[in-house]
C-alpha cells in the first residue's frame, strides 16, 4: 500500500497573543500530495492536542519555560515530523494572596506575631512587615518578633507577601497591638464526664466591655459571652462546643474594649476519653496550647 508523503512547509509564526499565562500559536498551512487533515500541537515533546485549524489557543499555563512544536497529518494517518521548536517564557505577574494575622504572643516588652501562610501560583518567597504604615522589615517565615514595646502604647501592624518575581500582595488588615497593663489570668479545664470544658478567670479586674470570645483560626466568631464589669474573681464559665462546631483548632480569648488581652488555643477531636495510670482520667477532646493575642482588628484591608 502506497504511503502518502507529507511535506511540512509551515513555519511557526509570532504569537498572536501572549500574556502572563495564555498563548495563541499560529503557523503556515502544510502541504500534502492528497491533503492535510489536521495538526497536532506538542508541548515539551509531549502531544498536547490536535486541531484542523492553523492556529491553536492554549489554556492557562503556569509561569515557566515551554517548547512548542506542531506536526501535520493526513486522512490516511500519515504524520509529518515536528516543526522546529518555538521557545516561550511565561513571566509570573500574579500577586500572592493577602496574608492574615491570626495570633500575637507577647512577653513583657515584646510581641511575636504569626500569620497564615499565603498562596501563590508559583510560590511565596517571603513577607514584608509594616509598623504604623511604614515598612519595618522582611522575613521568609510566617512569624516575626517585635521588641522594645511600651505597655499601653498602640502599634498598628500589617503584613504583605511577595514572590520571587517581585509580585507583592495587598497588605493584610491592620491589627492594633497593645500590651495589656491589667491582665486577667485565664485557665481552661476539660470535663471528661461530658466533653465540655470550664474557663476560669482569676486575678486582675474585669473592665468595662469585657467578654469571652471563641473564634476559628480564620477569625470567624462562633461563641461570645459578656462578663459583667467588676465581676468578683474567680469567674467560672462552663462551655460545651461539641454540638455546634466541627473538629479543628479554635482560639478562646478575653476581649477588653475590642483588644484580645489573653488567649488559649484548643484542638477539638472526637476521641473523648482515655485512662492514664493510677486511675487518673485524661481527655483527648481538647489539647491546649497557650497563645496570648492582644490585637484589635480594623475593618478594611490596606492597599499596597
Amino acid at each position: 500500500m502506497k504511503r502518502l508523503l507529507l511535506i511540512v512547509t509551515f513555519i511557526l509564526a509570532s504569537l498572536a497573543t501572549f500574556s502572563q499565562s495564555r498563548i495563541s500559536l499560529a503557523w503556515n498551512p502544510s502541504t500534502d500530495n492528497v491533503g492535510v487533515a489536521g495538526y497536532c500541537v506538542w508541548v515539551d515533546g509531549v502531544r498536547y492536542d490536535s486541531t484542523v485549524n492553523t492556529q491553536y489557543d492554549f489554556p492557562v499555563f503556569e509561569a515557566g519555560e515551554y517548547w512548542l512544536t506542531v506536526s501535520a497529518y493526513d486522512a490516511a494517518g500519515n504524520e509529518s515530523a515536528q516543526s522546529q521548536p518555538f521557545h516561550v517564557i511565561i513571566s509570573d505577574i500574579t500577586r500572592p494572596d493577602v496574608p492574615e494575622i491570626i495570633t500575637v504572643e507577647y512577653m513583657e516588652k515584646s510581641a511575636t506575631i504569626t500569620w497564615m501562610e499565603s498562596d501563590d501560583n508559583v510560590g511565596v518567597t517571603g513577607y514584608h512587615v509594616f509598623l504604623n504604615g511604614n515598612l519595618l522589615d522582611s522575613t521568609e517565615t510566617n512569624r516575626y518578633e517585635l521588641n522594645g514595646l511600651t505597655p499601653d502604647e498602640e502599634y498598628r501592624l500589617s503584613i504583605s507577601a511577595y514572590d520571587e518575581a517581585g509580585n507583592v500582595s495587598q497588605r493584610s488588615r491592620e491589627f492594633v497591638i497593645k500590651l495589656p497593663i491589667n491582665e486577667l489570668e485565664m485557665s481552661i479545664f476539660p470535663n471528661p464526664s461530658n466533653g465540655s470544658f470550664t474557663i476560669k478567670l482569676d486575678n486582675g479586674v474585669v473592665q468595662e466591655n469585657t467578654s469571652i470570645q471563641i473564634i476559628t483560626l480564620s477569625g470567624q466568631i462562633i461563641y461570645q459571652i459578656p462578663i459583667p464589669e467588676r465581676t468578683q474573681m474567680p469567674y467560672i464559665q462552663e462551655i460545651n462546643l461539641t454540638p455546634i462546631v466541627a473538629e479543628g483548632s479554635y482560639i478562646i480569648s478575653i476581649i477588653e474594649n475590642n483588644v484580645r488581652t489573653q488567649s488559649l488555643r484548643i484542638i477539638i477531636t472526637r476521641n473523648i476519653l482515655y485512662q492514664a495510670g493510677n486511675n487518673e482520667f485524661g481527655i483527648k477532646l481538647y489539647g491546649i496550647q497557650p497563645l496570648i493575642i492582644p490585637v484589635t482588628l480594623s475593618s478594611e484591608p490596606n492597599q499596597k
